[in-house]
């Protein structure tokens, strides 16, 4: 018989998600406030953007 020991989520953990989402969110308003750049310049921070987000919620992954 085989138990499963459910992690729950530490402080550092919700620090790392919450991080995550607001570089979403800044590169999100990134793309908004700079309305005069070119739009393929603001699409490439908003991915950029996503990208890092992305590395930080992989690494909480891994690292859990």
């Amino acid at each position: 018989m085989e138990t499963k020991v459910e992690e729950q989520a530490t402080f550092v953990d919700t620090v790392k998600l919450a991080l995550a989402v607001l570089i979403i969110l800044a590169g999100l308003v990134g793309y908004y406030y700079f309305t005069n750049t070119a739009t393929l310049l603001r699409a490439f921070g908003v991915l950029i953007s996503v990208i890092a987000a992305l590395g930080e919620w992989l690494d909480q992954l891994v690292l859990a």
